[in-house]
Order: C-alpha cells, then sequence, then structure tokens
C-alpha cells in the first residue's frame, strides 16, 4: 500500500512528471438535447399488407401519424360502443 505523503506548495506547483496529458481546467459542458416525447406503452397490431397500407394512406390523409390516426380510430370506436 502507497504511503501517504502530506502536501506542501512545491508538491503542488510540479509540471506534470507522470507524462500523461494534463486535464482541462474547465469543463465544457454539452448542451442538452430536448427530451422526446416519451410513449406510455407500445401497442402493435398484425393485420394484412393490403389493411396496412390502407391505414397508412388513411392516416398520412388525415396528416396524422400512424399512432396518431390509430388512436382516434380507437377513441371513436368507445364512443360509439358505449
Amino acid at each position: 500500500m502507497a504511503k501517504a505523503t502530506p502536501l506542501s506548495p512545491e508538491l503542488m506547483n510540479t509540471e506534470n512528471k507522470g507524462g500523461l496529458p494534463s486535464r482541462p481546467l474547465v469543463v465544457e459542458k454539452k448542451p442538452v438535447k430536448e427530451a422526446a416525447p416519451v410513449n406510455d406503452a407500445l401497442v402493435q397490431i398484425r393485420c394484412t399488407k393490403t389493411k396496412r397500407r390502407e391505414i397508412k394512406a388513411a392516416a398520412t390523409a388525415a396528416d396524422m401519424s400512424i399512432s396518431e390516426y390509430m388512436l382516434v380510430c380507437f377513441h371513436t370506436y368507445q364512443q360509439e360502443n358505449k
């Protein structure tokens, strides 16, 4: 085990004797990225290719993502079946 050495001004003011690159005095902080919206849960459905194309086309026509479109469809279905 290494022996403890008392700190002195001479020891603290020494040059880099270890051959390692010196560390920067100021650490640059990286800009914080905005957090992406968090999905509560991902839902996957299985359907045929033709149905998948129809859903994608309908979502694109409504200027929505497929997830948003399917959520609107689900809420509409829930309202009709109360």
